[in-house]
């Protein structure tokens, strides 16, 4: 005779639990550029399509006068441990609004470190420092990085080395669905990820520059986020395969 088990629904239940518990991301470091909004939050990061971002993460304001202040090749600290500089301050300058398009959710859109004037060919290599501070080691992590202000103004991310590991360069992109009444905000941001070793790297280097047809005169960098990827853990692998256990046929 042959029947079918009845799946235990409260094993299935305890299982897609732990599945979806060990899906969740860690933030390292959520920079904003900011000028003059009071509150930043993960969501105007999540509006602007990154993943692994949740509304819980904290988002550390960089105020303009910290922006400012800084000098050529002289690290500041950005937060987390974490700190920034840039080859040459020549042309740099800061901008903000405390909305995009009235959205106050992707205020981070309106506020920027940009470079007047730079052209194609004008390139400034931006360091992050610190890292080996804040990331763990045998870690995937996410990096997000945004730039310029409206299209077409495209930011040039260019020569992103991490750990002796040159990911090339990446134009901003448009990124669909992300978010109803955001418009140029679309086609601000780039991502990519890096794998630490045992010993974590302190320095990811990265330039901002123009990117080819943009017209007008300024490009910059808004804001810089830092996630971890969650690794499938032993918990995920054993939930499978006990799932797939209690809805098998048997005779």
């Amino acid at each position: 005779m042959k029947y079918t088990k009845t799946p235990n629904i409260c094993t299935i239940a305890a299982l897609s639990a732990a599945l979806s518990a060990s899906a969740s991301a860690t933030s390292i470091a959520l920079f904003d550029f900011a000028s003059n909004q009071g509150t930043a939050t993960a969501q105007m990061f999540i509006d602007t399509g990154a993943t692994l971002v949740e509304n819980t993460d904290t988002v550390t304001l960089v105020s303009s006068a910290t922006l400012g202040g800084a000098t050529d090749n002289t690290p500041f600290a950005l937060g987390n441990g974490i700190s920034l500089a840039i080859d040459s301050t020549n042309q740099a300058f800061t901008y903000g609004n405390s909305t995009w398009n009235g959205n106050a959710n992707v205020s981070l859109m309106g506020d920027a470190w940009l470079f007047n004037g730079l052209g194609e060919s004008g390139f400034k290599t931006i360091t992050l420092s610190g890292l080996s501070s804040a990331l763990s080691a045998n870690t995937t992590y996410r990096i997000y990085l945004y730039g310029s202000y409206s299209t077409p103004e495209f930011t040039k991310f260019g020569n992103l080395t991490y750990d002796g590991v040159n990911y090339g360069t990446k134009d901003s992109v448009q990124i669909e669905g992300s978010g109803a009444g955001i418009t140029n905000a679309e086609e601000m941001a780039v991502s990519f990820d890096i794998s630490t070793d045992g010993v974590v790297e302190d320095e990811l280097v990265f330039t901002v520059g123009k990117a080819t047809g943009a017209t007008g005169n300024a490009a910059g960098i808004m804001a810089i986020g830092i996630v971890e990827v969650p690794e499938p853990s032993s918990v995920s692998l054993i939930g499978l395969a006990g799932i797939g256990f209690v809805l098998r046929r048997r005779r």
